[in-house]
């Protein structure tokens, strides 16, 4: 069995191979805490335990409200349909956040992209966002 780059995951950790994390460390100049991570198959049995947990420490008010499509409840936001990011207040932004809106999403810039690559690491799924 060969695990992908990237592990998806229900609680919305970035968790990725030790290849990947050894990139991003060379490549951010923000805090970020990188968690070491075993991961075990169905059976209990040790799969790999060459993972970590990525975690850019807090968030970006990067979000251009107005142009998203957001559902607010009173002033709490329920849902983001379509996040836009105001070039704004991207100045000086890390290449890899957490959106304060929603952090549990991940904005990852063109310029760190290009640094993960070649080869494209396995099981990464990246949208471009609107500014």
């Amino acid at each position: 069995m060969e695990l992908p780059a990237l592990v998806g995951n229900s609680n919305d950790f970035l968790i990725v191979s030790s290849s990947v994390q050894r990139k991003l460390a060379g490549a951010l100049a923000q805090p970020v805490e990188y968690l070491p991570l075993a991961i075990y198959n169905h059976k209990g049995r040790l799969a790999s335990s060459d993972y970590f947990i990525v975690n850019p420490l807090g968030t970006v008010d990067a979000l251009d409200l107005e142009r998203s499509q957001i559902e607010w409840l009173g002033s709490d936001i329920v849902e983001i349909e379509k996040r836009v990011l105001d070039p704004e207040k991207l100045k000086g932004a890390p290449d890899l956040f957490r959106l304060k809106e929603e952090p549990s999403a991940y904005v990852i810039s063109q310029r760190l992209i290009a640094k993960l690559t070649p080869p494209p690491p396995t099981n990464f799924y990246v949208q471009r966002l609107e500014q």
